[in-house]
């Protein structure tokens, strides 16, 4: 009846100290964090075509974008030597599991930006994403979808599923079209799913460090980085059109694929 006992006092003393360390896991201090989104070029900030800061310095510098979207899942933060999920803002442009990012241009010139937001460890000094869709959300159908994979401006055909990136950028004289998505899909139809992974998934994780990580941050995409290898060597500028569509054979593609991991920055918010 002692050992009995004994044993029931053990065991209870346990199921408590476990009970106890989801408590105060959860009661971990947290805090609300956005990152907003834009476009670096030779120091200048692209802004929509048609806005009074449209850049036109000359014909070949990317003077204005029209996309700039991202869809974005595994964002994780690193605090105290350890990568931590994030809890992701349900909203509009967000689900729990994915999120838009980036912004993208009206008619008009006018702009809606889409921040990537968060709930976080109160300090953290690495934070990761990757640019892309798992496979078992990428090709479900799309008409059932809520969002953000309900935008049809962000998918091509069920088969390939969506755009992980849609970059658009325009001068005087050219243009570059940058859409990352998955390739070497096989289905019976283009408006079939594949029945295994694709062979070149093409999710590309960036990561970025910061000392202290703010509540409002920015992220840039320094262009000059991304297009180092695409453009002209000589000339520093887009001086033809570049038109990648994540066709594997395409040599632009290569290149953007591998110049993207590095093209991102944080930028504090002032």
């Amino acid at each position: 009846m002692k050992l009995y006992t004994k044993k029931c006092y053990q065991r209870c003393i346990v199921i408590l100290l476990i009970t106890s360390g989801f408590v105060l896991s959860g009661c971990e201090p947290s805090s609300s964090y956005q990152f907003n989104w834009q476009i670096k070029y030779d120091q200048n900030i692209l802004s929509c075509a048609g806005s009074e800061t449209t850049n036109n310095q000359d014909n070949y510098s990317p003077s204005h974008f029209s996309w700039f979207l991202m869809l974005l899942h595994d964002v994780k933060v690193k605090s105290d030597g350890k990568w931590i999920p994030v809890t992701l803002k349900v909203a509009p442009n967000h689900s729990q599991s994915i999120a838009l990012a980036g912004n993208a241009c009206h008619s008009d010139g006018t702009m809606s930006r889409y921040p990537l937001e968060f709930t976080g460890p109160d300090k953290f000094t690495e934070l990761k994403f990757t640019i892309g869709v798992p496979f078992h959300l990428n090709h479900l159908n799309p008409l059932e979808q809520k969002a953000p994979l309900n935008r049809p401006d962000m998918f091509w055909v069920w088969r390939n599923g969506h755009k992980f990136l849609r970059l658009e950028l325009e001068n005087k004289t050219s243009s570059l079209t940058y859409h990352l998505g998955s390739t070497g899909c096989s289905s019976i139809s283009s408006i079939r799913p594949p029945s295994k992974a694709c062979e070149a998934p093409n999710l590309i994780t960036i990561n970025l460090s910061s000392e202290r990580f703010q509540e409002q941050n920015v992220i840039e995409l320094d262009l000059n980085q991304l297009i180092e290898k695409v453009i002209t060597p000589s000339s520093q500028k887009v001086d033809r059109e570049v038109h990648c569509l994540s066709g594997p054979e395409n040599l632009d593609c290569q290149k953007l694929n591998h110049q993207l991991t590095h093209s991102f920055q944080l930028k504090t918010a002032e």
